[in-house]
């Protein structure tokens, strides 16, 4: 038995009156030992102040809205959690006055984000073939097809890759809800300096597609890159087409400047295509958006701190094909990689090579001066967020049905989290949050240290085989801190559906700045995960 972890589960169930490992919230010696991770430093951290842990199991009169998704219940929320939570970097976060993501005076998801419904709908997409639909009427959604039959998305005229510029190659029209329009295909090289993308056209990603020339090794000098900037109108339409390892990829130094808005989302899905052809031709239709791990994604670098930097601030990516080598990281947690409004990521994960897959969003470093928020992350053959390392923050964010963690944060990542709903797909998923500071050495610097609220995780059961890939609401190891808030890991009643193996799993050590302040935990398979280390 790890004793360390064993201090942890004493400590979060004492505030219930609960214990745990056949220990008891009031005795013994709650102080773990010296630290004996992979980077042999001999520190400790004593979670035997329980009132670091405000964490409710069983709360009393729990249910799910089955519209909205919101947490109702009786439990109240205390005075002590109201903040602002104040990150290393500098970032802070205040908890909204209630149990996790969405408002539970949120009303019917017929009446959209802007009249009072909760604040994923009316922008993202629902459909039953993919795990963890989201509820409404009708079942089937698609936020641009009212815009498109309606007129409001009109496509350009003949030609018209010519109009947007950098000689981008013209591929054969295509039809989406009855309206045709231009298709036009971007290879790596295309965007070079300042690039933007109207709604009028259609965009295929043959390939991976790179912004600047910041993934360089000799760029962590910030003088010598590029600052190019890629504009996105709101309501336009990227796929990657689908055996070309598509991504697209913002490198330090340049910028994404996507700005949807609630009628106008912006979306990246996957496409087949026969690529042979001329001119290039799309095989299946645009529209469908549940695939898996279909493409690559999105993939923003910035010039934030991370914690397995070499002596010039800098480390390299997983998320790239093989034979390729691609930097990012700097000394700059304030950096700015750009925008992300209202954009819906689908179909992403495709492994690069065997165990490289890209996550549904990569956040490489990338500072609190970029904005993310109102994403959708949905049917991702791998995580649903990553970050590693930088202060970027994030609000408002839907991830469905992927297949490995929604949220995963590990290399030094100092932001704020807030207002995420995950939902699980059925034989699909891991963990809600995945959390590490560096799994090389525990204690390296900056750490792991976000501020996380109003954060809701339903569970389902995973697809089995092996401990890997069965289903719980957070794991904690390898020297993470920081704060969760106002937050709720729960078994999916309102799909009928639980966690395999329950809401948290700590291993490893963990940093003495790790809290829990209104937290809610509802898992029949138990509130702490029984495996080798408890």
């Amino acid at each position: 038995m790890n004793q360390y972890k064993t201090t942890l589960a004493i400590a979060i169930l004492a505030s219930a009156g609960l214990t745990a490992c056949g220990g008891s919230s009031g005795g013994g010696d709650d102080t773990p030992p010296p630290q004996t991770g992979p980077d042999s430093q001999n520190w400790q951290t004593d979670f035997s102040n329980t009132d670091r842990y405000s964490v409710t199991t069983s709360p009393a009169g729990f249910s799910l809205n089955p519209l909205t998704l919101a947490v109702n219940t009786t439990e109240t929320v205390s005075a002590e959690f109201d903040g602002p939570f104040t990150t290393d970097a500098g970032q802070s976060v205040t908890p909204a006055a209630y149990f996790g993501a969405v408002d539970p005076n949120a009303a019917d998801p017929d009446d959209d984000a802007s009249n009072g419904g909760p604040f994923w709908d009316g922008w993202t997409i629902r459909d039953p073939n993919i795990g963890g639909n989201l509820p409404g009427s009708p079942q089937t959604f698609h936020p641009l097809r009212a815009e498109i039959e309606g007129g409001t998305l009109a496509p350009a005229g003949a030609n018209a890759c010519d109009t947007v510029g950098n000689g981008l190659e013209a591929a054969e029209d295509v039809a989406i809800f009855g309206v045709t329009f231009p298709v036009c295909v971007i290879r790596d090289g295309d965007l070079d300096g300042d690039f933007t993308l109207p709604n009028s056209h259609i965009f295929l990603l043959d390939g991976t597609v790179q912004v600047g020339n910041g993934d360089v090794e000799s760029a962590s000098d910030p003088s010598t890159v590029r600052e190019d900037v890629l504009t996105i109108e709101e309501g336009t339409q990227i796929f990657g087409i689908s055996e070309t390892d598509p991504s697209l990829v913002i490198t330090r130094g340049s910028r994404i400047e996507a700005n949807g808005t609630a009628d106008l989302p912006i979306i990246f899905g996957a496409v087949e295509a026969d690529t042979s052809a001329s001119p290039v031709s799309i095989t299946d239709s645009p529209s469908d958006l549940g695939g898996r791990g279909d493409w690559g994604s999105l993939v923003i670098s910035g010039y934030g701190e991370v914690n397995n930097a070499d002596s010039n601030n800098q480390t390299t990516t997983e998320a790239v094909p093989d034979g390729v080598t691609r930097w990012f990281g700097g000394t700059d947690n304030s950096d700015s990689s750009g925008t992300l409004e209202y954009v819906i990521l689908a179909e992403t994960g495709e492994a690069f090579r065997p165990d490289e897959e890209v996550q549904g969003l990569t956040i490489e470093a990338a500072g609190s001066g970029t904005t993310i928020n109102h994403i959708q992350i949905t049917n991702s053959d791998d995580d649903g967020i990553e970050w590693f390392g930088g202060a970027a923050n994030a609000s408002y964010v839907v991830i469905q049905a992927n297949t490995d963690d929604a949220l995963d944060i590990d290399l030094g990542y100092q932001g704020t989290i807030q207002h995420v709903l995950v939902r699980q797909g059925a034989n699909s998923g891991d963990r809600g949050i995945e959390s590490d500071n560096n799994g090389s050495a525990f204690g390296a610097t900056p750490k792991t240290s976000p501020a996380i609220a109003n954060v809701t995780i339903l569970g389902n059961a995973g697809n089995g085989g092996t401990a890997d890939s069965n289903t719980m609401g957070a794991l904690h190891r390898e020297g993470f801190g920081g704060q969760v808030y106002r937050s709720v890991y729960a078994d999916d009643s309102v799909a009928g559906a639980q966690f395999d193996e329950g809401c948290l799993d700590v291993d490893d050590e963990l940093d003495e700045t790790l809290e829990y302040g209104d937290v809610l935990f509802s898992c029949a398979a138990g509130s702490l995960v029984s495996d080798d280390d408890t």
